[in-house]
């Protein structure tokens, strides 16, 4: 496994022995700019992002404008409709753009595009729906990457109840956590209480973690 985030947002490479700390420390380092964002921004800067995922060559248009802009410094050209929108919440006056904001949001595609087509279509789901990404759902991925980070077999694990409680409801927001977490080749017990370790899910939870993590922070209070 040679993959996590780095850089201005791009999946990039990561050695093993990469503590996760530093990983949590690095997704709180791109989640904080858009924390800090005005709620009434961050809240049309999420609608428009939401209408933009649905148009995969529209995504695709944002991460070369992001990453052309970002590393040539050239302005952004202006844009119509939805990507017009969401590059001007990341301009300052001068036209430019914003670099933490801008690499926030480029993380945020790059885990995006790293997950599978199923994962990919829950958060849209869950996007849409009135709970948002629920901050228990960050930690449930959290603490399975923290058991198993440096997991190279398949291995049996149980989860303490208050990270499982939220999920054992029939509220579809919240149980949909646990088709992300087999999307991600992870094998889940009909209680949804034990687990099975695959160390090919470690990729898939990177970007999983990172989805979640971000899109949890760009909905936070909205």
């Amino acid at each position: 496994m040679a993959e996590v985030y780095q850089g201005a947002g791009a999946l990039g490479a990561v050695n093993t022995g990469t503590e996760f700390e530093k990983l949590q420390a690095e997704m709180k380092k791109e989640q904080s700019p858009l924390i800090m964002l005005d709620k009434k921004l961050r809240q049309c800067l999420l609608q428009d992002l939401l209408e933009l995922l649905q148009s995969e060559e529209g995504l695709v248009h944002l991460q070369d404008v992001l990453v052309e802009s970002l590393f040539s410094g050239v302005l952004p050209q202006k844009s119509e409709g939805v990507m017009g929108n969401i590059l001007s919440n990341l301009q300052d006056q001068s036209g430019q753009l914003v670099e933490e904001l801008a690499g926030a949001l480029l993380y945020l595609l790059g885990a995006l595009d790293a997950l599978s087509e199923m994962q990919y279509e829950i958060m849209i789901q869950l996007l849409k729906s009135k709970e948002k990404i629920l901050p228990q759902q960050v930690d449930l991925v959290t603490e399975i990457l923290k058991k198993n980070f440096f997991e190279t077999n398949e291995v049996t694990f149980s989860l303490p109840s208050e990270l499982l409680s939220f999920a054992k409801d029939k509220r579809e927001e919240s149980t949909l956590i646990y088709v992300l977490l087999k999307e991600c080749e992870l094998e889940i017990s009909g209680d949804k209480s034990q687990f099975t370790w695959n160390p090919d899910a470690l990729y898939s939870l990177y970007a999983l973690y990172g989805s979640l993590g971000m899109l949890q922070a760009l909905s936070k209070d909205c």
